[in-house]
């Protein structure tokens, strides 16, 4: 019984850090897309990021090749990636938007819906623990930002369904990794995504500056 309280301790802190490193990553991503932003269409900004992305999956992932060449559960992969390349797009509108604070802020409405839709889709148990954390969690974030920005605001709105977007993510997510590796499932995501941001971008193609980087001036 020790042992298995040690393994799961080890699990839950690992999980912690996996969990700071993501947060991590968004605050660099939403800086990162609000900075581009600011030259290229948003459209371009997701075709981009996919593009980048590919370029590491070709070094590291072709370990993988033998899990994706089965393509199991493609449907589940493509269902996942149009409801995350489509809350990746309205929440990259309230980075450009918004203060980031607020962003965030909103953002974080995003466990009330996982926890919302894992008892829809997953038949998790809502315990009153959870009720009242969601709850919670709720009242929280409107204390949050209602100092900052309009309920209105039409930004916020999207946000808003952004979050609940990536929380059906993360519950497709959750489906996938009983059968599929996490590395794949990213690999999917990007096999998927680039070509939607390219027919994306294609609606509202910028030309692209090199200028962004120091001492050069050319145009792609």
């Amino acid at each position: 019984m020790q042992k298995i309280a040690q393994f799961q301790h080890s699990d839950f802190i690992q999980g912690l850090l996996w969990m700071a490193l993501g947060m991590i990553s968004f605050v660099g991503m939403s800086v990162g897309s609000r900075e581009l932003a600011s030259t290229l269409s948003i459209e371009q900004v997701l075709f981009f990021r996919a593009l980048i992305g590919l370029c590491v999956i070709v070094v590291f992932g072709r370990m993988l090749l033998p899990e994706l060449r089965h393509a199991k559960l493609f449907k589940l992969h493509l269902a996942r990636n149009l409801v995350h390349f489509m809350a990746q797009y309205l929440w990259t509108i309230g980075v450009v938007m918004l203060p980031l604070a607020s962003v965030f802020a909103l953002e974080f409405t995003m466990p009330i819906w996982v926890a919302l839709f894992a008892f829809l889709f997953l038949r998790e148990k809502m315990t009153r623990p959870r009720i009242f954390a969601t709850i919670s969690g709720f009242i929280g974030v409107l204390v949050i930002i209602r100092p900052g920005i309009a309920m209105v605001d039409p930004a916020a709105g999207l946000v808003l369904i952004a979050a609940a977007g990536y929380g059906l993510s993360l519950i497709f997510v959750k489906r996938l990794t009983r059968d599929v590796s996490p590395a794949a499932i990213v690999v999917w995501m990007i096999v998927i995504q680039l070509p939607l941001g390219l027919v994306a971008s294609l609606t509202d193609w910028r030309p692209v500056h090199v200028a962004d980087i120091p001492d050069r001036g050319q145009t792609v």
